[in-house]
């Protein structure tokens, strides 16, 4: 809080998570004379009409096993209504576009794309650090749609004289065991 104040960042509402998005949010922007927002994750405040919305992807439709029920349900009531009171829509790809405009019956001419892509601006000098073994990054989550199983499946085809390690960097999933991706190094 002392570093927040320093900053001059100021905490708005009380609450967390969706409560905070769906309730602290618009209240707060309405003190604020209801100025555009723009929501860059798939969800956004419902009940205030003053915003462009991002919606990723239909990731929950395509690949259920990937989410728990609670999530796909919460997604597939929150989307329509989302759409309904949204100046505009961003997705990240001509596909995801394609399925959401398909999926919701929303006009694909209202459906902007912007991919996920950095400006040459923000990116570094390539920097060389020689590992002492070679590896292969994988950078994921090991979510069904994320083909995690597939990238596991081709790394133990290698040959074991490669002497080549795999290292994940991403968040962790039930469906793993720490227990079998050490199996795999």
């Amino acid at each position: 809080p002392e570093v927040a104040k320093r900053l001059g960042i100021e905490v708005i509402g009380t609450r967390q998570g969706q409560r905070w998005e769906q309730w602290d949010l618009p209240n707060w922007l309405k003190t604020q004379g209801s100025p555009l927002l723009l929501s860059l994750c798939s969800t956004a405040p419902l009940l205030y009409t003053n915003q462009i919305a991002t919606h990723h992807d239909i990731n929950y439709v395509r690949f259920p096993e990937s989410y728990s029920w609670k999530f796909r349900t919460s997604y597939r009531c929150l989307i329509p209504m989302l759409l309904k009171r949204s100046y505009a829509l961003i997705t990240v790809s001509e596909f995801s576009r394609d399925e959401i405009s398909r999926f919701y019956r929303y006009p694909s001419d209202s459906i902007t794309v912007v991919p996920n892509a950095v400006a040459d601006a923000f990116t570094l000098e390539p920097r060389i650090d020689r590992a002492d073994t070679p590896y292969l990054l994988a950078v994921s989550s090991p979510s069904y749609h994320k083909n995690f199983s597939r990238m596991l499946d081709a790394f133990a085809a290698l040959p074991r004289d490669l002497k080549v390690e795999l290292r994940i960097v991403g968040d962790s999933h039930a469906v793993f065991g720490q227990n079998d991706l050490a199996t795999l190094a």
